[in-house]
């Protein structure tokens, strides 16, 4: 990485929806280094014509009725579901502004669960106010289908920066993660929890206030408020988890009505980790029987400090407070997380600062 890590590389441009998402990969041979746009494939949203029309580009045989829908203009289709529904890139009629448009089907047999999970991410979505949550515009619901009108982020998901780059340097790594902290912190202050805490579901925007250093939390499919936690739907039961394993806190493995938000901070925690080593947790030996060992409580995870040597002691400890098996050993809230964090980059803003007689040369 560059010798000042508070520098920020601008990052390549490419469109970006919340339920695409890579299979991820391991990265751990590749070398911390420079994040360089020749480094990343991309698309530009800049070369999508504003002249495709649905006839030139139509959408998939469920959603063609989108083709005609009077505020919106479909441009592109970005992601499609077998089941049916789809990602589009579209354009609202009147306002001129770009958007992604999330549908899921109420046709063809479609699942009263996932339907159930589509509108409680529209809700959680739309409650949610803040610089590092995705934004939601609007929501409709037809004969056909439902869908979501989400912004249009252009970036990279961390868990892609990630796989294509390496390992972050660890002050990057403490800003991308007060961003993610502050907008978890800002969910549970609202009552949600996000339950799918992951690097794919940050996205680093590159038309932040500095280019490339404006972090987003996507993908509220899980969301469920909290109070709600201990009523269990077709998605909520011990016998069906939802969720991604390799970043799920015990307690959400073992049983899903038991999360908290120490469960999105475990998995914040997680994600800490990868964004330091470029390695999942459970590497070292077979996934789910690995897994499967610490969720039983056995600490069979590789220490930062065994993987590279230039992670400060603190921002390890911070690390390993987060994804404490116990949860009452965690951090009990993101605003904790926050001031751990303000510390170690306030501590790094001063040692770069210029002297204050620079501006006289």
């Amino acid at each position: 990485m560059s010798s000042d890590p508070n520098s920020i590389i601008e990052p390549p441009t490419q469109v970006f929806t919340d339920s695409v998402d890579l299979p991820d990969e391991d990265p751990s041979s590749i070398p911390v280094q420079e994040w360089t746009r020749s480094a990343l494939p991309y698309i530009d949203v800049a070369t999508l014509s504003p002249t495709l029309s649905p006839e030139t580009n139509p959408p998939n045989d469920f959603c063609t009725d989108l083709a005609d829908h009077p505020r919106y203009r479909v441009i592109q289709e970005l992601c499609s579901n077998p089941a049916g529904g789809g990602i589009f890139h579209a354009e609202h009629r009147l306002m001129g502004r770009r958007v992604v448009l999330k549908t899921v089907p109420l046709n063809r047999g479609y699942s009263p669960a996932l339907v159930d999970l589509f509108i409680r991410e529209i809700r959680a979505t739309a409650y949610l106010k803040h610089p590092h949550i995705v934004t939601a515009y609007d929501a409709e619901t037809t004969a056909n289908y439902i869908f979501l009108a989400m912004e249009l982020l252009e970036g990279q998901a961390l868990s892609s920066v990630i796989r294509h780059n390496g390992p972050l340097n660890p002050i990057v790594a403490c800003q991308y993660i007060y961003q993610a902290a502050s907008a978890l912190d800002y969910a549970h202050d609202k009552g949600i929890l996000h339950r799918d805490v992951k690097p794919g579901n940050l996205v680093l925007v590159s038309d932040g206030p500095k280019s490339g250093d404006l972090v987003k939390l996507i993908d509220f499919g899980l969301a469920k408020p909290i109070e709600a936690i201990n009523t269990a739907s077709e998605f909520d039961t011990t016998e069906s988890i939802v969720g991604t394993i390799q970043f799920m806190s015990p307690e959400h493995a073992m049983d899903p009505r038991s999360v908290s938000p120490l469960s999105d901070i475990f998995s914040l925690g997680r994600t800490f980790y990868y964004l330091l080593t470029a390695k999942h947790p459970y590497q070292t030996e077979g996934g789910l029987q690995a897994i499967l060992r610490f969720v039983a409580g056995e600490n069979n995870v590789t220490p930062i400090a065994k993987i590279r040597n230039d992670v400060p002691k603190k921002i390890i400890q911070i690390v390993e407070k987060m994804t404490a098996h116990n949860p009452q050993k965690r951090y009990q809230s993101c605003e904790e997380i926050l001031a751990e964090l303000r510390e170690i980059l306030d501590a790094q803003a001063k040692r770069t600062a210029r002297p204050r007689w620079w501006r006289f040369w």
